[in-house]
Parts: structure tokens; sequence; C-alpha cells
């Protein structure tokens, strides 16, 4: 269950850059580090 949600929240992750928000938005909205945004973007 866990890892589907990891993977839910990369796909999320990855639209949103898609559409064109900044890794400090997506952070912010998504509760994680811009560090953890951009390691999770780079996977």
């Amino acid at each position: 269950m866990e890892r589907g949600i990891q993977q839910e929240m990369k796909q999320l992750i990855r639209n949103m850059e898609r559409k064109g928000m900044t890794v400090e938005d997506i952070a912010r909205l998504v509760d994680l580090l811009e560090e953890d945004v951009r390691g999770l973007l780079e996977e």
C-alpha cells in the first residue's frame, strides 16, 4: 500500500512539473522539501 502511495506521489509531482509549476511551489503543495522534490523528479 505504502509503495503505491509513493508511486502516485511521484506521478503527481511529475505532472505538476509538466504543467509548469516550479519545484518551490510543488514542494509547498505536497509538503516536502525542495531537495526531495528534485530527487523524485530525477528518478
